[in-house]
């Protein structure tokens, strides 16, 4: 018998800015809120339940590091029992820890688990502190950023400025009317 997967809730915290609010706030602090809200919010699911609680990092170090996911569960409620595990794919590591918890969900490996993900580009500098890059890789520009990364595919697919904010556009109605049809 194979187990189906499904995403029951989410939740988010707000997105720092320069000098805003949630400047110096530990991100382990903050996204262990974000975790023990999600369990508020879903009180017919125990923290008992919950088998693991995997959390995408781009650059788990500093603050940030040090088997994060499992320090967010246990300042989060969860039981010492429940594990925890750090997951890295740099801009893809929070939808990298959701599919990881699918696949294990749907391999019948776990029943219930959390997938999150957590990013202060506030105390850890693009790169991390230490970037180390190998001269050869660099020189073909296998080190760029997201941002560039996003130019170079609208340039290469000919996607015109309008044209991707029409689809902003309709990706926004979309989540609005999914939204508003619970």
């Amino acid at each position: 018998m194979s187990n189906k997967s499904v995403i029951i809730d989410g939740v988010r915290s707000p997105i720092g800015m320069k000098n805003g609010a949630i400047v110096g706030m530990r991100p382990d602090d903050l996204a262990a809120q974000v975790v023990s809200g999600l369990m508020k919010r879903n009180p017919s699911v125990p923290t008992s339940d919950i088998e693991d609680l995997v959390l995408g990092c781009a650059f788990p170090e500093g603050p940030q590091g040090m088997l994060i996911g499992r320090s967010v569960g246990i300042l989060a409620g969860l039981p010492i029992e429940t594990g925890g595990k750090v997951v890295n794919r740099f801009c893809g590591s929070s939808m990298d820890a959701l599919h990881q918890v699918s696949a294990s969900i749907e391999a019948g490996d776990m029943d219930v688990a959390v997938a999150a993900g957590v990013e202060d580009m506030f105390s850890v500098p693009m790169g991390g502190f230490a970037p180390d890059f190998h001269p050869e890789l660099a020189e073909h520009e296998f080190y760029i950023g997201m941002g560039e990364t996003a130019e170079n595919l609208a340039n290469d697919g000919q996607i015109s400025r309008e044209e991707q904010e029409e689809f902003a556009i309709q990706s926004h109605e979309k989540a609005l009317k999914s939204q508003s049809e619970g």
